[in-house]
């Protein structure tokens, strides 16, 4: 007898929708790699040291991410300088954190429509690209804990010990929560007995074997006890920065802050005018207010676009005739008029009949308010779903005992990670941590949605009312965090991903950053890329590795974090400037008010030494007022000036 076709066809129909949301979700995040956070560059740079022999805990100071990095490397050594290299590093990882969800979800609720869910709140919580090992190692820590369970080979357990090294390599602190969960998986799973002792020794043997290489390069080149001492100062300096909470105040206090009602002028035409040559600054804002244009903006010599909240045919035909207005962009001259190309049917819709602008939970217009709906979200869900594990309970199907096992060691994964991943501000790092509360979630939700369906009537309206509020709140929680109606417009502009590749794909770095203005950090990179050598280096006294990136410059000495706990010792000090001394970079350049408060304080070796072999040229204020001044090496003469500031350069005119 031949297997029915409909399982199969089933199976590759589920796979395929695994398959495109994964893909979606790895060119989304692709995109996002190239929204302009500073901290993506990090591990730019650093890969870039180590693909020119420069290698981490010997050569340069780095804050215990050492797969990341070599990652890095590996991407630029295939694709080249460029920030392509970590687009797709971060892509495939959250394409596969995608692909992992939906299995977990699907193998717990046996359903196609959660598991879609869970894995598009995976994409819709558009992650920072910089921080795709906290989806990633916990996409897979979650997916290997649910295979362990259902299947406790020795297989399965030497892909957990394994993961748990490849987490710590990835961060230490991901490592030592994945080897909590491992151990309590294998606990869980096996019970008392001997089996438990033998597995958990074999895991961490073959954990050890992942890490040992790393720990014992530490050992060689700084040893484990000055570099446990780092990561502490390191971990408490970021706690600092951005302190962990248990719980923040529920944001949702009033019934304005649930439902709400757009303005009208969030959907109304959006035009362009031309002004008059002759026409006065006056008379321009009087005919924006007799014609009722409100947010205007420049968009070119004489030109503004603005929103049109008045598109009747009189008003537009007024405007059509102003004496101001020379022309017109998105009107229709012969009808006085909106093109509906211009102008959607959705949006006149809404424009027009108020109920069709009803907006859920307006709160989240703050992403921080978001961010506490989402982490009380997250609480709930751990200690829930925790205790609900642990509760006796008579089994009465000994099948739904894996799950109930499965999903109890995920709520512990996401209790025991909380503190650290979960941090101020929230609505930053709620949607670095998104995937095991996806899991969770759906897998509550779509549980309570067929459980309803045994009570009566009213029971189940009112219980699936309750799971539909509970959904919208989850999903426009962790759309709001990951700003996602913003991206996603951003997407579909015409020039979206002809800009985003450009700024992906342009190798040297500073080619895209031309037609910046001379006083901004693209100015200060233009200057270093113009007046230096291709092999010399550059020292930046700020977090800037935006700077650093874009004058595609080596680092000058050891450190390209600096702040309390970044490495101040007298004995890092020396290394650091015993680096800088090689180096000898032409140019420094230091961020103020850092160098002159903070610097001197914790790092006064390398500030004797920029002071006795520095002197400064000029300063900027960039459009983010952050100050900087520009220091060139005594001795080092220059060949010619800069025409763009004015300050010395130490290469002839062309080379790069």
């Amino acid at each position: 007898m031949h297997a029915s076709p409909q399982p199969v066809a089933r199976r590759l129909a589920l796979i395929a929708l695994a398959l495109g949301l994964a893909v979606a979700g790895c060119l989304y995040q692709v995109f996002l790699a190239s929204e302009p956070i500073n901290d993506r560059f990090m591990n730019v740079v650093w890969g870039r040291e180590i693909l020119s022999g420069r290698l981490p805990v010997r050569d340069f100071f780095e804050a215990g991410e050492p797969l990341s990095e070599v990652l890095s490397a590996a991407a630029e050594a295939v694709v080249g300088y460029r920030l392509l290299s970590e687009a797709l590093v971060g892509g495939l990882a959250v394409g596969t954190s995608v692909w992992l969800v939906f299995w977990v979800t699907h193998g717990l609720t046996r359903s196609a429509a959660p598991s879609l869910l869970a894995a598009a709140l995976v994409v819709f919580a558009g992650t920072r690209s910089y921080s795709y090992p906290k989806v990633l190692i916990y996409a897979g820590a979650a997916a290997l804990i649910w295979k362990y369970v259902n299947r406790p080979s020795r297989a399965w357990l030497m892909g957990l010990a394994c993961w748990t090294g490849v987490a710590f390599l990835w961060r230490h602190d991901h490592g030592v929560y994945v080897a909590l969960a491992t151990a309590a998986t294998v606990a869980v799973v096996h019970g008392r007995t001997r089996t438990t002792i033998t597995r958990l020794l074999q895991a961490g043997m073959v954990a050890l074997l992942v890490t040992g290489p790393y720990l014992a390069w530490v050992q060689v080149h700084r040893g484990l006890l000055n570099y446990w001492a780092d990561g502490m100062v390191v971990m408490q300096s970021e706690f600092n920065d951005n302190p962990p909470i248990l719980l923040p105040p529920w944001p949702l206090r009033h019934l304005s802050d649930v439902v709400g009602f757009q303005a009208p002028a969030a959907f109304a035409p959006v035009i362009g005018l031309r002004w008059s040559p002759s026409s006065t600054p006056v008379e321009r804002e009087a005919s924006m207010r007799a014609f009722d244009v409100i947010d205007a903006t420049a968009s070119g010599p004489d030109a503004v676009t603005g929103t049109l909240l008045d598109p009747s045919p009189q008003n537009i035909r007024g405007l059509l005739n102003d004496p101001s207005v020379a022309d017109t962009e998105g009107l229709n001259r012969s009808t006085s008029s909106i093109p509906w190309t211009s102008w959607g049917p959705l949006d006149r819709a809404r424009f027009r009949y108020k109920s069709l602008r009803v907006r859920p939970f307006p709160a989240f217009d703050d992403a921080e308010r978001a961010g506490e709906v989402a982490k009380w979200i997250f609480m709930t869900l751990a200690v829930g779903t925790l205790c609900w594990a642990c509760w006796p309970r008579r089994v009465r199907n000994a099948g739904t005992v894996p799950d109930r096992m499965t999903l109890g060691l995920i709520a512990g994964l996401l209790a025991v990670s909380m503190p650290g991943l979960l941090r101020l501000p929230l609505s930053t790092y709620s949607a670095d941590a998104v995937a095991l509360p996806a899991i969770l979630a759906i897998w509550t939700l779509w549980t309570l949605w067929q459980r309803a369906a045994r009570s009566s009537r009213a029971m189940r309206v009112a219980a699936r009312l309750a799971v539909v509020v509970c959904a919208g709140l989850l999903v426009f929680s962790i759309t709001a965090v990951g700003l996602f109606e913003r991206r996603f417009r951003l997407l579909m502009a015409d020039d979206a991903w002809s800009h985003a590749w450009s700024e992906l794909i342009t190798t040297p770095p500073i080619a895209l950053e031309t037609d910046e203005p001379a006083n901004s950090t693209a100015g200060l990179a233009r200057y270093v890329h113009a007046c230096t050598s291709p092999d010399a280096s550059l020292l930046v006294l700020a977090f800037a590795p935006d700077l650093q990136y874009y004058a595609d410059r080596r680092l000058a000495s050891r450190h390209l974090l600096l702040g309390p706990g970044r490495w101040t010792s007298e004995s890092d000090q020396a290394a650091s400037l015993d680096t800088l001394r090689r180096s000898a970079p032409p140019i420094v350049i230091a961020g103020r008010p850092f160098y002159d408060q903070e610097f001197p304080t914790l790092y006064p070796l390398l500030a004797d030494y920029i002071r006795a072999e520095y002197r400064a040229q000029g300063e900027i204020l960039d459009h983010k007022d952050h100050r900087y001044t520009v220091f060139t090496r005594n001795a080092v003469a220059p060949v010619r000036t800069d025409p763009e500031h004015g300050w010395p350069c130490f290469t002839p005119a062309g080379t790069r």
